[in-house]
């Protein structure tokens, strides 16, 4: 499989959209895990969600998020993440299009499935 098919599989499964892109996947047989690295596309303007003003990335910190498995092994997606400095002098993180919003650690697909499987869990008064 070429490199290519295998970063549009992972973005295509995780969500990943523009000014997102996947680098880079690892897989590690010694850990039974894959990495997805995913970085932000140059020249990306970023705005006040409230007020539509832009704002300017204060710093970049890296995030992780466990996203569904990958044939049994463990699949994290690896990001740095801009936090902005609004013009209301306020500071945020940027929701990414994989996550939800307050700085979950899963992925929406991730999510998703863990209610799923909660959904079909018997429970016992």
């Amino acid at each position: 499989m070429k490199l290519t098919a295998i970063r549009d599989f992972y973005a295509q499964s995780a969500n990943i959209l523009a000014p997102w892109r996947v680098v880079e996947v690892e897989i590690c047989s010694e850990t039974q895990s894959v990495e997805v690295r995913v970085e932000c596309e140059g020249g990306a303007v970023w705005t006040d969600p409230e007020t539509r003003e832009r704002a300017h990335v204060h710093e970049w910190r890296e995030r992780r998020w466990r996203h569904l498995d990958t044939c049994e092994y463990k699949t994290v997606i690896i990001a740095k993440v801009p936090r902005l400095m609004l013009p209301s002098g306020k500071t945020m993180t940027v929701v990414v299009p994989w996550s939800e919003e307050g700085g979950g650690r899963f992925t929406r697909r991730m999510e998703a499935h863990l209610i799923d499987v909660l959904r079909e869990c018997k429970t016992h008064a």
